[in-house]
């Protein structure tokens, strides 16, 4: 699988600096934990919660994988 360059509003993985609150399901996110984080919106989803995260992960890893075959850059 062809690795896209990074777009400023992509969502990523992080590790959790702050305190916060999944988007999906309002559960707490530790300071520490993983999370899927999209910087456009601002919001997180916790890995370890409700599994939105790694669905949300799987769906942006496709439609950017269509789009760089799409583009010809694969």
């Amino acid at each position: 699988m062809s690795r896209r360059r990074r777009i400023g509003g992509d969502p990523y993985w992080l590790t959790v600096k702050f305190d916060g609150k999944c988007k999906e399901c309002g559960a707490k996110v530790s300071r520490g934990a993983r999370a899927f984080y999209y910087p456009n919106g601002r919001h997180l989803l916790g890995k370890d919660c409700c599994g939105a995260a790694d669905k949300a992960s799987a769906d942006f890893q496709s439609a950017a994988f269509d789009e760089s075959m799409m583009t010809g850059q694969w």
